[in-house]
C-alpha cells in the first residue's frame, strides 16, 4: 500500500472512531494532535504543488493556467489555487536549472510547517512581511528576520506574530518606504 493509502486508511479509521465519550479536555488533546497533522499535511501537499507546478504546463495537465488546473482538480476556488501555488513557491524544495535540488526561499518557515507547529495564519503573516520588505534590504538581514519569524511563528498566536513582524518592520525599514 501506498503511502497516501496509509494515510487514507489511517483517516478511515479515525473517522470512524466515536468521539461521543471524550471529555472535553480529552476532545481539545485530540483537536490540538489533529491540528498538527493538518499542517503537516498541508507542508506535504505544497511539495506536490510543486511537483506539479515544476513538471508539467498547464496545457498538458488541461487547463490555462495552474490556478484553473488546481481549482478544477482538487474542487477549490481559484483564489484560494492561487494562495496554495504562491505558498509552495515559497515553501517547498525547489530544483535549479541543472536540476539540482534547492532549498525553500522560507526554509525556517517551511520547516516549522512540515513539523506542524505553524499553520496558516502565521505563514501569511510572514509572507506579507516579506512581500512589504524592500528589497534594498541584504540578503543576511533577510535569512536572519525570516529565521527570526519562524521561531516567533512557533511561540505565539498570529496576532502576537503580526505585532512582532510589524515591530521588526519598523527596525528594517523605519521610513516605510
Amino acid at each position: 500500500m501506498s503511502s497516501i493509502g496509509v494515510v487514507e486508511a489511517a483517516v478511515d479509521a479515525f473517522c470512524a472512531e466515536s468521539i461521543e465519550d471524550l471529555t472535553a479536555g480529552e476532545a481539545l488533546a485530540m483537536l490540538a494532535r489533529l491540528e498538527v497533522v493538518q499542517r503537516r499535511l498541508a507542508s506535504r501537499g505544497l511539495g506536490l504543488v510543486s511537483a506539479v507546478t515544476g513538471q508539467a504546463s498547464p496545457m498538458q495537465l488541461g487547463g490555462t493556467s495552474y490556478a484553473e488546473v488546481l481549482s478544477r482538480r482538487l474542487h477549490m476556488g481559484k483564489g484560494a489555487a492561487r494562495r496554495r501555488i504562491a505558498d509552495a513557491e515559497l515553501l517547498a524544495p525547489r530544483r535549479a536549472i541543472t536540476g539540482e535540488q534547492l532549498a525553500p526561499q522560507l526554509p525556517h518557515t517551511a520547516q516549522a510547517l512540515g513539523r506542524g507547529d505553524i499553520g496558516e495564519e502565521h505563514v501569511r503573516i510572514i509572507r506579507h512581511f516579506f512581500d512589504r520588505l524592500p528589497v534594498v534590504v541584504d540578503a543576511a538581514t533577510r535569512e536572519a528576520a525570516e529565521a527570526q519569524l519562524a521561531v516567533m511563528a512557533t511561540q505565539f498566536r498570529p496576532e502576537a506574530l503580526r505585532v512582532g513582524a510589524d515591530r521588526m518592520m519598523a527596525l528594517l525599514n523605519p521610513d516605510g518606504q
